[in-house]
C-alpha cells in the first residue's frame, strides 16, 4: 500500500509538470537547457523519489570539438546508479544518435549500467550493461508519462533502484548482458598501441632494447598522453605564460614523418609548464631520444579521443583517477601473460599480479578511507589537519591515496580560511591541493611503474592553468616497504628513517618515538602465501617481524608493519584475507593487536570482492592504543558492507572477550545470538588436538606413475582421495597406490610421507575440500590422498563417538561461525570442542555412528538405483544422523532456543 501511495503522489505532481509544459510551450521551446533541468526536469525526478541530496549536478563544459560532462550522476547510498544528460526541447533527442552516443559514453565512463537522456518532452534510457546499448531500453514522449507508461517512467525512480526492480526488469528483457565498460575499451586500445610502438621500436632499433626496456617506453608514453588528455578536457593545457599547447589532435592531420617530433615538442611544452617529473627528458628510458613510427603515434592519439570502433567518446575529465589504476592493474596482467617466459623480469612490476597485488573496488576505498582519514579529521582543529600524515605503505596506482586526498581537499575547503590561490616565498604556485599533496599523502610500492601511475594520478588532481606542479618523488616513493636490508633487497631496500625523517624517527630499541609516526594507514597490502617468497627474504622477515610465521602470509608483515609506523592514537585499516581472524597460524598477528591496538571494526564483506581471485576477504579499522585498560574495555562494532555500497551493523563484543578466546579467534561472522552457543560449547567441550594424533594423507608427487585401476601386487594399498570421503562413509572408487616409503630416503620417486602406521590403523578421516566438517571412521586400513586422519592419542580415546560428534550440527555451526577457511584446515580441526561424555550417552552415539555406517555401506552397494530399499535407506540414514545429533545437543546443553538457531542455520 505504501509504495501505490508513493506512487499516486508522483503521478500528481508530474500531472502538474506536464499541464506547466503545455501550457507555455512557446516558452520552453525557446528556453535554454538550465531551465529545462530546474523547471521541469529536477522537480520531475523530486516526484519520483530523489531529493537534491542524491544526485550531483555538474558544470557542463563544450570547447571546440570536444564534448562536455554530461549533466546530472544520481546515487544510491553514495554509489552511482544512472546518469542523466539534459537537452533542450528543440533536440530532438528520440532519433539523434549522436546525443545517444554521447550520454553512453558519459555512462560508461562512470562504470553504470543506465544512462537518461531528456528534454522532458521525450526521454529515453539505455542500458549500458546491453551489448545493443545504442537500442534505448526504454523510449517515452511527455505524454506517455501517466496515461500509458507510468511504470515504465517509475522504473526511474529511487525506489526502483532501492528495490533493484530496474536491474530484475533488464535482465528479464535480455538486456542486462555483460558488455566491455569504457576502461575496458581503453585498455583493449592501449594493448594493440603498446604491441605497435614495440614492434616499430624493434624495427627501428633491432635487438638494442629489451622487451622490459620496450616496455617502459611505451608505459611513459602512455602516461603522458593520459596527463596531456585530462588537461584537455580539464581545458588547463596553458603554458606558463598562459598560452594555450596545441592539442594532440592536431598531431592527427601531419604527416607521418612530423607525428612523434611533434609530439615530443608537447611534451616539452607541459615540461615547462607543469615541471612534474614525468615529463622530464632522459629519464628511465630513451622515450625522448628515440624516433616511432608516425602512423602509429598518430593512432595511439586518434585512440585517447575516441575508441578504435567508434562505439565510445573518451572525456578524461569523467574518466576517474580510481578506473585508470584499474586499466593500469589489468594492463599489468596482460603483460605478466605475455613476459612469464622472459628470464629478465625477475623484478617486473609484470609480477604484481603474480604477487598477490590485486585492484581494489571503489567501494572498499571509499569505506576505508572514511572510517579512518574520515574519522580523524571529525576530532582534528584545522591547523591540526595540516600537519595529518596518511600512509599507503603498498599503494600501487594510488587508489587509496587518490580518495583520501579527496577527502582532505573537501575539508580544507571548507575549514581552512586561506581558500585562495597564491604564490609561496620562492615564487612557487601554491594552492589547497598542493598543500593536501605534499604535506599530507604519502605513499611506498615495489613497483617503480606503479609509483609513477600514482605520481601522475595525483598530478592530475593538482593540475591547474598555466603552473607548475610539485615534484612527488619525496612523497610517493619507490621500495621494499618490509626489507630494509641492501643485501637482501639492493636499491629497493626502503628505510623509513631515512626516507621520511621528518615523519619517522626510531629509538635504540627501534621502537617508534614518541610524537612520530603516521596518523592514518590505509591500503590493500599485497597477499602472499610464505613458499611463493624467496628464502632470502623470508629469513630476513622471520628474524625481523614478531608475527611472522610458517603459515602466515605476506600481509601478515604488512599489518605488523603499519601498526610499527603509526602514530599514538592513529587510525590503520587494510582488506586482507579474513584468514587472520581465526587460523592458528595467525596467532601472533592477533596477539599483537591486542597488545598494541584498539580494534575500532571489522568488516564482513560480500564473496569474490576481486574479480580475479577467489581469496575472501575482511576490513579492520584500528588506533593505536598504549593502555592496556583502555584496549581491554574497548567495544568492537562488527559491520557488513554489501555490493551496492550499503552499511549495516551486525553486532557489538568486547575486545577483552577476544583476550580470553583461546589463539584470540576474533569470531567475525558469529551472529549475536551465536555468541552464546558457541561460548556454550567451548566451556563443555575439550579440545580435539588433546583427544588425537593428527596427520596429513599421502602425496604422489605424479599420480598417473603410483596410482592405479587394479591391485597389481601387494605393494598397491586401496585409496581414499578427499572427494571420496564422506559423512559416515567412505566411497572406495577401485583406486590403488604403490606405496614404499622405505626408498624415499634413497629417491624420491615413490608416493610418500614416510610410514604406513598412520593409514594401517583405526583412525577417522577428514575431508579437506569444503567448508564444513565431513568425517568418516576407518577400520579397513584405507590409504588417504589429501585428506587428513586423525589417530588415537590413547586407548581410551573412542574414534567412533568422536566422529559423531565431528559430524554434527551443533559442531559444524561451531565451525562455520568460529573459524574462517576456504577448505577444512588442521589447526582449526585440532581447535575443536569435544565434549567429554557419560558411558551411556558415549554407547548411544557410538551405536548410532555404526548404524549409520552400515546404512550407507548398504547404499554403496546399491548404487544409483532408485528402488524402494534405496528409499527406505535414505529414510533410516535421516533419522539416524537426527539421533546423533539430539545426543550431542544434549552433551552441549543447548536449549530449545538455541536449536532452532543452529537448524535454521544449517538449512
Amino acid at each position: 500500500m505504501e509504495d501505490e501511495a508513493k506512487k499516486e503522489a508522483a503521478k500528481v505532481e508530474i500531472a502538474k509538470l506536464i499541464a506547466e509544459f503545455e501550457k507555455n510551450r512557446d516558452y520552453y521551446d525557446k528556453t535554454d537547457e538550465a531551465n529545462i533541468e530546474t523547471k521541469l526536469i529536477e522537480p520531475m525526478f523530486t516526484a519520483l523519489g530523489w531529493t537534491k541530496d542524491d544526485f550531483e549536478k555538474r558544470e557542463k563544459v563544450r570547447r571546440k570539438d570536444r564534448r562536455g560532462i554530461t549533466d546530472y550522476t544520481f546515487k544510491l547510498h553514495g554509489k552511482s546508479v544512472f546518469v542523466l544528460e539534459a537537452k533542450k526541447v528543440k533536440v530532438e533527442v528520440d532519433w539523434d544518435e549522436e546525443t545517444w552516443k554521447q550520454a553512453i559514453s558519459y555512462t560508461l565512463s562512470k562504470q553504470v549500467r543506465f544512462s537518461v537522456l531528456t528534454n522532458f518532452e521525450s526521454l529515453l534510457i539505455f542500458c549500458t550493461d546491453d551489448e545493443k546499448a545504442m537500442s534505448p531500453f526504454r523510449k517515452l514522449k511527455y505524454t506517455e508519462y501517466l496515461r500509458t507508461r507510468f511504470e515504465d517512467l517509475w522504473l526511474l525512480s529511487r525506489d526502483s533502484f532501492e528495490q533493484n526492480l530496474i536491474f530484475d526488469r533488464a535482465a528479464s528483457e535480455g538486456r542486462m548482458k555483460k558488455r566491455r565498460t569504457i576502461d575496458a575499451a581503453l585498455l583493449e586500445d592501449l594493448i594493440s598501441s603498446r604491441k605497435k610502438i614495440v614492434e616499430s621500436i624493434e624495427r627501428n632499433y633491432g635487438g638494442k632494447y629489451t622487451t622490459l626496456e620496450k616496455d617502459d617506453i611505451a608505459q611513459r608514453i602512455f602516461g603522458r598522453l593520459i596527463f596531456i588528455r585530462k588537461c584537455e578536457d580539464k581545458q588547463i593545457n596553458f603554458d606558463k605564460d598562459d598560452k594555450e599547447i596545441e592539442m594532440l589532435k592536431e598531431i592527427t592531420a601531419l604527416p607521418h614523418s612530423k607525428a612523434y617530433p611533434q609530439l615530443k615538442k608537447i611534451f616539452t611544452k607541459y615540461d615547462d609548464a607543469f615541471n612534474s617529473g614525468l615529463f622530464v627528458k632522459d629519464v628511465d628510458s630513451d622515450v625522448d631520444k628515440i624516433e616511432i613510427d608516425g602512423k602509429v603515434i598518430k593512432e595511439l592519439i586518434n585512440s585517447t579521443y575516441e575508441s578504435r570502433d567508434k562505439n565510445y567518446i573518451y572525456n578524461f575529465e569523467w574518466i576517474d583517477a580510481d578506473i585508470l589504476g584499474n586499466i593500469y592493474e589489468q594492463y599489468l596482467g596482460h603483460i605478466l601473460k605475455e613476459t612469464t617466459k622472459q628470464t629478465q623480469i625477475k623484478e617486473s612490476h609484470a609480477h604484481r599480479k603474480e604477487q598477490g597485488i590485486y585492484y581494489t573496488p571503489t567501494d572498499i576505498v571509499k569505506y576505508i578511507v572514511n572510517n579512518t582519514l574520515g574519522e580523524m579529521l571529525k576530532k582534528k582543529r584545522p591547523e591540526e589537519v595540516t600537519k595529518l600524515r596518511v600512509l599507503d605503505p603498498a599503494c600501487g596506482s594510488g587508489s587509496f591515496l587518490l580518495k583520501a586526498f579527496d577527502v582532505l581537499e573537501d575539508y580544507y575547503e571548507k575549514n581552512i580560511e586561506e581558500k585562495q590561490l597564491k604564490f609561496d616565498s620562492s615564487g612557487e604556485f601554491y594552492s589547497i591541493k598542493k598543500q593536501v599533496l605534499t604535506n599530507n599523502i604519502f605513499g611506498v610500492d615495489l613497483d617503480h611503474k606503479a609509483v609513477e601511475i600514482a605520481q601522475l594520478n595525483l598530478l592530475l588532481k593538482l593540475a591547474e592553468k598555466g603552473h607548475r606542479l610539485p615534484l612527488l618523488q619525496k612523497n610517493i616513493q619507490n621500495g621494499n616497504s618490509l626489507i630494509d636490508d641492501d643485501a637482501i633487497a639492493g636499491d629497493k631496500a626502503f628505510k623509513w628513517q631515512e626516507r621520511f625523517s621528518s615523519i619517522i624517527q626510531f629509538d635504540e630499541k627501534d621502537q617508534l618515538k614518541d610524537g612520530y609516526g603516521f596518523d592514518v594507514i590505509i591500503g590493500n597490502p599485497p597477499y602472499v602465501r610464505p613458499h611463493k617468497i624467496s628464502k632470502a627474504d623470508k629469513e630476513f622477515l622471520w628474524k625481523n617481524f614478531q608475527t611472522f610465521r610458517a603459515k602466515s602470509d605476506l600481509y601478515n608483515c604488512f599489518m605488523e608493519r603499519g601498526i610499527g609506523l603509526l602514530k599514538e592514537g592513529g587510525l590503520f585499516s587494510f582488506i586482507v584475507p579474513h584468514t587472520w581472524i581465526s587460523l592458528e597460524s595467525f596467532y601472533e598477528i592477533r596477539r599483537y593487536i591486542l597488545e598494541n591496538c584498539k580494534v575500532v571494526k571489522l568488516v564482513q564483506l560480500p564473496k569474490k570482492v576481486f574479480k580475479d581471485a577467489t581469496v575472501e576477504t575482511t576490513i579492520f579499522v584500528l588506533t593505536k592504543e598504549p593502555s592496556e585498560e583502555k584496549r581491554d574495555n574497548n567495544n568492537i562494532i562488527v559491520e557488513r558492507l554489501e555490493e551496492n555500497g550499503a552499511i549495516s551493523f551486525v553486532k557489538e563484543f568486547s575486545q577483552f572477550q577476544i583476550k580470553n578466546n583461546h589463539l584470540y579467534n576474533f569470531e567475525l561472522y558469529s551472529e549475536l545470538p551465536a555468541n552464546k552457543i558457541l561460548n556454550k560449547v567451548k566451556q563443555k567441550g575439550k579440545r580435539l588436538g588433546g583427544l588425537v594424533n593428527f596427520f596429513y594423507g599421502l602425496k604422489t608427487g605424479d599420480d598417473k606413475k603410483f596410482i592405479s585401476d587394479e591391485q597389481k601386487n601387494r605393494e598397491y594399498k586401496k585409496l581414499l582421495r578427499s572427494k571420496e570421503i564422506k559423512r559416515y562413509s567412505k566411497k572406495f572408487e577401485r583406486k590403488y597406490v604403490r606405496y614404499l616409503p622405505e626408498l624415499m630416503i634413497k629417491n624420491k620417486k615413490t608416493a610418500r610421507p614416510g610410514d604406513r602406521e598412520r593409514f594401517e590403523t583405526e583412525k577417522i578421516i577428514v575431508a579437506r575440500m569444503g567448508k564444513q566438517v565431513v568425517a568418516a571412521h576407518d577400520d579397513e586400513n584405507y590409504y588417504v590422498k589429501d585428506g587428513m586422519l586423525l589417530l588415537k592419542k590413547s586407548e581410551l580415546t573412542d574414534l567412533c563417538y568422536i566422529t559423531g560428534v565431528l559430524n554434527s550440527k551443533l559442531i559444524n555451526y561451531y565451525y562455520k561461525n568460529y573459524f574462517i577457511t576456504i577448505d577444512v584446515l588442521k589447526n582449526a580441526i585440532l581447535e575443536l570442542p569435544v565434549a567429554v561424555a557419560d558411558e551411556n550417552t558415549k554407547s548411544k552415539i557410538v551405536e548410532l555412528v555404526k548404524r549409520i555406517e552400515g546404512l550407507n555401506e548398504r547404499l554403496n552397494e546399491i548404487g544409483d538405483k532408485k528402488t524402494d530399499e534405496r528409499r527406505k535407506i535414505e529414510e533410516d540414514i535421516e533419522k539416524t544422523d537426527a539421533d546423533i545429533d539430539e545426543l550431542v545437543y544434549k552433551l552441549y546443553g543447548i536449549t530449545e532456543e538455541e536449536k532452532k538457531i543452529i537448524e535454521e542455520s544449517s538449512k
